[in-house]
């Protein structure tokens, strides 16, 4: 199968019926048919519908226009998978998955609009609940892979925004107890208030944190490390080294080679662009910094949030100084960003 670039924008039971919406972009390859499978099962299939805001973000892919889906199907379940399953030439060829349930209204609250907005980059309350899922399901994912959840006692979920993650693990309850942190103070104090059973805390840009050693049996980030510089990334590292128990997994996404080559038009013109910035010794190569992001405003201090891109081979280089790298999953984070699974070493520090 062949890594897609994709959202689910609204999953949910409206009048009977389940509707899926969202586009699907397979980079090397146009999409002829789309196709729901639910738990498995093919549900519906349709052409691609035109997505002129998704050829504005990639223009580079004029195949890009056409990658919308919207179902809707009656008697719709009250939990499960969902997929799209895109194809080509009569075979299938790419697929996003997420998983589906019904009630997600009645425990996901929602954060202001401005908090969305930073959170999310929009004020969709449909896309917040389904992709925060998502993602929850995605996380929970790697970390099963290696240990079972109900063996942690203690997590954080670091840059937790305004507990779109937080609160399904909250809410499912394998872990006994769930904290969060976070440089946004007005984020923290929605969830403090909105989210009674976590532990949240006003984080600063720079560690520490005010967290114990060895206090955490697992720690996540979500879109966390793609904003940092490479001496914040390595002060961070250390920090979160510092707070997690001996075989403690960090788990955190990077904008790694796959989210590179749709940003900059292609892998070659990534690499091309990289041997521009040989510079230094070649233990820097691989890390490209952009420049200052301003989606979070005031929230951040001035130059301290950035957008930036490492290659695999960078990160496997550079944090394997600081943890045990135990997985590594291509766009493992919505089919975009790159999951890293960390462990710390059971040794001392």
């Amino acid at each position: 199968m062949k890594l897609a670039r994709g959202h689910f924008e609204e999953v949910r039971n409206e009048g009977g019926s389940l509707l899926v919406r969202g586009w699907m972009l397979v980079p090397t390859s146009p999409l002829e048919e789309l196709v729901l499978l639910v738990d498995g099962e093919p549900r519906q299939a349709c052409p691609p519908t035109d997505r002129e805001d998704v050829l504005q973000v990639y223009p580079h892919l004029r195949h890009s226009a056409h990658t919308g889906f919207d179902f809707r199907i009656d008697g719709p379940p009250h939990a499960g998978e969902i997929e799209i399953e895109g194809r080509a030439g009569g075979r299938a060829i790419a697929r996003l998955r997420t998983p589906f349930r019904s009630d997600l209204e009645t425990f996901v609250p929602l954060p202001p609009a401005e908090i969305l907005e930073r959170t999310i980059g929009r004020s969709s309350p449909e896309y917040y609940r389904a992709e925060g899922l998502r993602s929850y399901s995605e996380f929970r994912g790697a970390v099963e892979r290696h240990r079972p959840l109900s063996s942690i006692r203690r997590m954080l979920d670091w840059g937790c925004g305004g507990g779109r993650n937080t609160v399904h693990f909250l809410h499912d309850g394998p872990v006994p107890e769930v904290h969060g942190c976070d440089i946004d103070g007005d984020s923290v104090a929605w969830c403090r208030e909105s989210l009674p059973t976590g532990h949240f805390e006003h984080a600063s840009p720079e560690p520490p944190t005010p967290y114990e050693d060895r206090f955490f049996d697992l720690v996540i980030g979500c879109s966390v490390f793609t904003h940092l510089t490479e001496p914040m990334q390595e002060a961070w590292l250390a920090e979160l080294r510092r707070v997690l128990a001996p075989g403690g997994l960090l788990v955190v996404s990077v904008h790694g080679d796959f989210a590179a080559s749709l940003h900059f038009q292609g892998a070659d013109r990534w690499r091309r662009r990289l041997k521009r910035l040989r510079v230094g010794t070649p233990e820097a190569r691989g890390f490209d910094d952009l420049g200052e992001d301003p989606r979070l405003g005031t929230v951040a201090p001035p130059g301290y949030y950035r957008a930036v891109f490492q290659t695999r081979r960078y990160t496997m280089r550079h944090w394997s100084r600081t943890f045990e790298i135990v997985d590594y999953i291509p766009a493992g984070m919505h089919t975009y960003q790159d999951l890293v699974v960390l462990r710390r070493p059971d040794e001392s520090p």
